[in-house]
Parts: C-alpha cells; sequence; structure tokens
C-alpha cells in the first residue's frame, strides 16, 4: 500500500569517489569432455551468464541410450552446481550438493543416443562466484579424483602498512597471508588517532566474507564486526580512546573455500558514507543456454515444493513476488533502486533480488512494498530494506539523502527478530519476536527501528500513508499516526479544511466499535480489517464501500454487499479484498483500472474483477493491483507506466489481469 506526499528532500554534498578496478582472470576454453575424464577450469567474469542470472561453462560429450554416468563438479572457491541437458535441450538433471565441499553431482541413465550438455554453473550469483572448479564425467559407480586442494603456503609475518583517516585504499588476502590466532588469514593497517576523535572503518568485497577488528598500539582489542549491512562488508564505528597509533585487522572470514580475494578498506570521520565498492563491470559473454524451461512449470514446481503460492506486495510504482524458495522478485519502478537488482533502471518484466552482493543463499519469508522502497524478512527474522531512504525508510542508520539509493539490500540497524513486517510510503514497521512490540523505522521514527508506544503483544500489522495500525491475538485493534480523517478509528476526526490539524502521535489508541479483527489493512488515508465473522469494515476518509462517498467516518462501518472476506488490501484510493470463494472484489477509484474491471469508472460497491482465476491474496498499490492465485501464479492489473502491472508497454490502458511470468 502507497499514498504520495511530497516535500523537501536534503541537499547532497559532494563526495570524493573512489573507484575499484576489477582485472579479471583470462577465459579458458571450454568445450569436450569424455566418460572417464576430468579436466580443471574457471568460472570468471566474462563467464556467460545463464537464464537463472548465473555464470556457467557448456560442456559436451557423447553418451548412448542406457549408459549410466556419474557426473562431478568441485571446488574449493566458489558453490558449484551442475545442470544436465539431453540431446534435444530438454533438462534431464541438476543438483547443488555433491556431498563434500562446495561440490556438485549428477548421476544420471542416458535416455537416447547422442550429444549431452553439462553446465558447471556458479551458483552464487553475488559474493564469491568466480574460481578454479574440476569437472570429472564417469561411468556410474565410479568415483571421481579427488580434488587436490590449494597448496598450502607458508604465511608471512604481519607486516604493518601505515593508512590516514579519509584513505580508501585496495589490496588482497592471499594464501601467502598472515594467519591470527583465530586461524583467520588477514593483512594488517595501522591509523594515527587523537583522544576522543570518531573513526568508522569499512572493509569491503566481493570475493570474500570481511571481518574487522580494531586494537591498540599494544594489541588489546576494542572492536570487532563482521556485518557492514551490505554485501560481504564488515563496519567498526569507534571512539578513540587516547592518542596514538591504532591497529587494523582486515581478516578474511572463513578458514577454508571463498577465503582469498581483493577487499578496500577506508578510514573515515564518523557520520561520512563510503562510496559503494562497484560491482565488476566485465559485460559477460553471450548467453548460450537453451531456452528456459516454460515458467508456469518451474513456477508450479516451486509452489509445490512448500505447498503454498507465491506472497506478493505492491509499492508506489513498482511490484515484489516472494517465490516458493525465499527468493524475491520485483518489477515496475527503479528509479531509486526499489526493485533490488543492483541498479536504477525500471523493469517491465521480474527481476530476481541481488542478494549475493550481501549474504549468499539469503531467502527470505515475507515482503513489504513501500512508495519507493521495499523490505523483506529472512528466515531468521532479520529484516533487509533496499530502495528509498529519504526518510529513512531503509533503517540502516545511514545517511538520509533524496538522490543516493540503495539498489541492495541492507541490514535494518538495532533491530530484534521480526515476525511480521509492513510498509508505509516512507515507513516501515515489524512486530518483534517473542514480545510482539512493534518497531518502526522512517519518517517520524528515525533512521534506526524504534518501539513505538504503548504497543506489546500484537500479531496483526498494517501500515498506510501516515499511520500504522495493529491487533492483539484476540483482535482488539489500535492505531497511531495521523488521525485527521478519521483513519485511526478512535472516534475523532479534524478535518484541515476546519483550521486546525491534528498533531501526528506515536501514541497507539484504541479503534472504537467493540470489534475483533483477523487482518487489518491501511491505506492512503484510511484502514479497513475483516472481522471474526469474515466481514469486512473500514473507517477513515472516501471508503466508497460503505456508502459514504466523500464522507470520512471515524469508527469502523461495514463495506456494503454482505461478502465475507479472507484478506483485504488498502490502496490510495481503492480496495480490494479475497472472498471466501477465491473471488477478489475490488471498489473505488478506478481511473487506471485499478478495480481490475476492464472498463473505467469508480465502483461504490464491490465489484468482481475480469476472469476466472481463484487468490489467496491481494495487494494494492498507489494505483495498481496485484494478486497471488491459488494455482501459484501471480496477477495484476491498474497503472503501469512503470511496468509495475506487468501488462506489457508501459502505457496505461484498461487491461484485464494479466499473469506475470516468473524468470525463474
Amino acid at each position: 500500500m502507497s499514498y504520495r506526499r511530497f516535500h523537501l528532500a536534503p541537499f547532497l554534498s559532494a563526495a570524493a569517489l573512489v573507484l575499484v578496478t576489477w582485472t579479471p582472470r583470462p577465459v579458458l576454453a571450454q568445450g569436450q569432455v569424455a566418460i572417464g575424464q576430468t579436466v580443471t577450469s574457471q568460472i570468471t567474469a566474462s563467464s556467460p551468464v545463464n537464464a537463472e542470472g548465473r555464470r556457467y561453462a557448456l560442456w559436451t560429450f557423447g553418451g548412448t541410450a542406457g549408459q549410466s554416468v556419474r557426473i562431478d563438479m568441485a571446488s574449493y572457491e566458489l558453490d558449484s552446481y551442475l545442470i544436465l541437458q539431453g540431446p534435444n535441450g530438454a533438462e534431464l538433471s541438476r543438483n547443488d550438493d555433491g556431498g563434500g565441499r562446495l561440490n556438485a553431482q549428477i548421476t544420471q541413465t542416458l535416455p537416447a543416443n547422442g550429444t549431452y550438455r553439462i553446465l558447471a554453473v556458479s551458483f552464487r550469483t553475488g559474493g564469491a562466484m568466480f574460481g578454479d572448479y574440476t569437472l570429472s564425467v564417469n561411468a556410474a559407480g565410479v568415483a571421481a579424483a579427488p580434488v587436490t586442494p590449494p597448496p598450502a603456503q607458508a604465511p608471512t609475518a604481519a607486516v604493518a602498512t601505515p593508512i590516514v583517516i579519509g584513505q580508501t585504499v585496495t589490496s588482497q588476502i592471499t594464501a601467502s597471508s598472515p594467519v591470527n590466532a583465530e586461524g583467520r588469514r588477514y593483512a594488517l593497517w595501522t591509523i594515527a588517532g587523537a583522544a576522543g576523535q570518531s573513526v568508522r572503518i569499512d572493509m569491503a568485497s566481493y570475493e570474500l566474507d570481511s571481518y574487522l577488528i580494531l586494537q591498540n598500539a599494544n594489541g588489546t582489542e576494542l572492536a570487532r564486526n563482521d556485518d557492514g549491512g551490505g554485501r560481504l562488508n564488515a563496519q567498526i564505528t569507534q571512539t578513540l580512546p587516547v592518542s596514538g597509533r591504532y591497529r587494523i585487522l582486515a581478516v578474511s572470514f572463513r578458514t577454508t573455500g571463498a577465503m582469498f580475494g581483493s577487499y578496500t578498506l577506508s578510514v573515515n570521520g564518523a557520520g561520512m558514507a563510503v562510496v559503494p565498492m562497484p560491482p565488476p563491470a566485465q559485460p559477460p559473454a553471450p548467453v548460450v543456454a537453451p531456452p528456459p524451461a516454460a515458467p508456469t512449470a518451474v513456477l508450479a514446481a516451486a509452489v509445490a515444493a512448500i505447498g503454498t503460492p507465491m506472497r506478493i506486495a505492491t509499492g508506489g510504482g513498482h511490484s515484489c513476488a516472494l517465490v516458493g524458495d525465499g527468493t524475491v522478485m520485483c518489477w515496475g519502478k527503479n528509479n531509486y533502486g526499489q526493485l533490488g537488482d543492483g541498479s536504477t533502471t525500471n523493469r517491465s518484466t521480474p527481476v530476481p533480488l541481488n542478494s549475493g552482493f550481501i549474504r549468499p543463499g539469503l531467502r527470505f519469508m515475507e515482503i513489504t512494498a513501500g512508495g519507493n522502497h521495499t523490505c523483506g524478512l529472512t528466515t531468521d527474522g532479520r529484516a533487509w530494506c533496499w530502495g528509498s531512504h529519504e526518510s529513512g525508510e531503509l533503517g540502516d542508520n545511514s545517511p538520509s539523502t533524496l538522490n543516493t539509493p540503495h539498489a541492495l539490500p541492507v541490514a535494518v540497524a538495532g533491530a530484534p527478530v521480526f515476525t511480521r513486517l509492513a510498509s508505509g510510503y516512507y515507513s516501515t514497521c515489524g512486530l518483534a519476536a517473542q514480545t510482539g512490540v512493534v518497531y518502526c523505522w522512517g519518517d517520524h521514527y528515525g533512521r534506526m527501528a524504534v518501539v513505538v508506544a504503548g504497543t506489546g503483544q500484537f500479531t496483526q500489522l498494517a501500515a498506510g500513508a501516515d499511520h500504522a495500525c495493529v491487533a492483539t491475538s484476540a483482535g482488539a485493534a489500535w492505531c497511531w499516526g495521523n488521525g485527521q480523517y478519521g483513519q485511526l478509528g478512535d472516534g475523532r476526526i479534524i478535518l484541515p479544511n476546519r483550521g486546525v490539524n491534528m498533531e501526528w502521535s506515536r501514541q497507539a489508541v484504541a479503534v472504537a466499535g467493540n470489534l475483533t479483527f483477523r487482518q487489518l489493512a491501511a491505506g492512503g488515508s484510511n484502514t479497513c480489517g475483516v472481522a471474526s465473522d469474515g466481514r469486512a469494515y473500514c473507517w477513515g476518509n472516501s471508503q466508497l464501500g460503505e456508502g459514504q462517498l466523500g464522507y470520512p467516518s471515524a469508527v469502523p462501518v461495514p463495506v456494503r454487499g454482505g461478502l465475507t472476506f479472507t484478506q483485504i488490501t488498502a490502496g490510495l484510493r481503492h480496495w480490494c479484498g479475497v472472498a471466501s470463494d477465491g473471488v477478489v472484489y475490488c471498489w473505488g477509484m478506478n481511473n487506471f483500472d485499478q478495480l481490475g474491471l476492464g472498463a473505467p469508472g469508480f465502483r461504490r460497491d464491490p465489484a468482481a474483477i475480469v476472469g476466472s482465476a481463484r487468490f489467496v491474496q491481494v495487494a494494492a498499490g498507489t494505483d495498481h493491483t496485484c494478486g497471488s492465485a491459488t494455482d501459484g501464479t501471480v496477477w495484476c492489473w491498474g497503472k503501469n507506466d512503470f511496468g509495475q502491472a506487468g501488462n506489457g508497454p508501459t502505457t496505461n490502458s484498461f487491461t484485464p489481469p494479466v499473469q506475470i511470468l516468473m524468470p525463474y
């Protein structure tokens, strides 16, 4: 849900850009491999990219019908992933776990005579995705020859290299780097500082997992950090206790696998942002992989794996879907990086969240979209956000700037483990696990997560343009924020044209009416909820479904039509709900066909959208809507000026709901 507001953005100060040069290793030729043969090669920055966005090398071998083969891919540097295709290009098998190290293994009985294709893939799409590997093809039952680990080199003695505050350097951790007492390779740097001086130290890499340790001149530890809020980074902010020299250990956290590579180290005054390390810039070689399987088949397989359809979220001009394996796909407006693909290019078709730059294997269990930002909840209950941070809506405690987007996810600072997230236009809130306390960040809250007054032990959460609401396990609803149009539901209403403004308050107030709710939705200046009996109620500004066109209500009133709903959603000026039979009904403004009727004209009464699909969830953006169907497919309709409705060209037309095909 989103609602557009306008206010002045802070001016940006000029900053010096530090460019990091990426030098690729030479590309080795790939080709044929015979049964009984083992070959060694590399995945590099110039390797081709398959339809799933992963770098790969293509190998072929000849086989006969009924022949059983075993294919092994092993590496100490990248996460191996194998795909086997038949002579006709159809996929026969894939594997990501060969039972040791970063290996993959396929055993297959060949169905026909002919030439078979092996895609030796680097599974990660960021971080440690390049390196050496071996590929073995043998008759089934014949074990592959063990892979020889990188030759052990005697570590050199630590040599301190000075760096000054305000400087950024680029270096490497190698097999000959010194080893600290914890068994980790590192490089030693020193800085000179004054008592009371605050410094920020950043270590960033696309190849190794950065780890920082700060010590005084005597080697006494002052601080350490393994998470700098993005990619494989680390960050320390420290006030120096005395004047003198300090030691910085730039450490590679891993002791096996991807533990070597390049990194940048920056030392600045606290509060100064570091220019992000640019990703590898080499364009990939042309993709020569065969056409992917039909998206609907892949999607159905992903859904069947977990037994539930996708979850979706819609924002100001973008949409996102959470695929069954925890992958996030987004499309639409991307001027602030709200799609999270590492760019600011608008997309009319779904693109995957580029989370590999932060933490390979990051998987999400919930997704929520605001005006120009997106947030997700990972399987460990941690919140990550990306996109605009004009008002601190990313919660990473970074300086708020209008024109500097975060096109990759950042971790919400100081936040507990969450069970649920909800985004407003310029803010996001989360329900803390175990306590049920609400934390929020962004507009009115600040750049870090803070506790909202008067909340605790809640199980439901919804965020609107300038207000938010929660409900207890018993269904009692509470709201806080801007209540000028009655959207808090406590019986108060103070319209701006009466010359009085209601102050925005972080103190939650009880929703009137003694209703119990099992789900809430917050819109532009309104709130709706599904009561315990399945009836929908709304309060606030212009709830067209309850027949009060143009007249706000400060208490909940029933939606017309007598329908029962399982879920409801609120946009800027339109509302939709999933009825008990899975049909989606919408009402309200329809200037962009956000009601999914295929024709213009607002509706005071809920009307069924066009089409035969049945849904489990629906999400309303500013002027568009998307729904997750019972068969795992995703459908969108409404405004499409940035491709957010997915109905072809980025033009607005009254097109019936269209299916969004996921390239996954």
